[in-house]
C-alpha cells in the first residue's frame, strides 16, 4: 500500500507498478476490513422498514464497509476512494 502512495506522488518515477484492477475503492475497502474488521458485520448493518398507506415496505441494509470493535467501543468506517484524475 505505501509503495502505491508513493508512486503515485512520484510523476517522475521510472517505475511501472501495476495493480492488477482499475478500480481500487474496492481493494481499498477490503484492506480496511481485512485489518480492522470484525466478521459478524452484517448482524451491525442498520434495516429500516417503511410504512405506506398501512402497508409495510422493507428497504435493503445500510451497509458500512467495516464495523470495527475496540474495547466496549464499536466505530464505523466507511472507505472512500475518489479518483481524482
Amino acid at each position: 500500500m505505501l509503495a502505491i502512495v508513493d508512486f503515485e506522488d512520484d510523476k517522475n518515477s521510472d517505475k511501472n507498478y501495476r495493480y492488477g484492477t482499475y478500480c481500487f475503492g474496492y481493494v481499498r475497502e477490503k484492506m480496511n476490513d481485512k485489518m480492522f474488521g470484525i466478521e459478524d458485520k452484517v448482524n451491525y448493518f442498520q434495516k429500516t422498514t417503511w410504512y405506506v398507506n398501512g402497508d409495510r415496505c422493507g428497504s435493503a441494509s445500510l451497509e458500512s464497509d467495516t464495523i470495527m470493535l475496540y474495547g466496549s467501543n464499536v466505530y464505523i468506517l466507511d472507505a472512500k476512494y475518489i479518483n481524482m484524475e
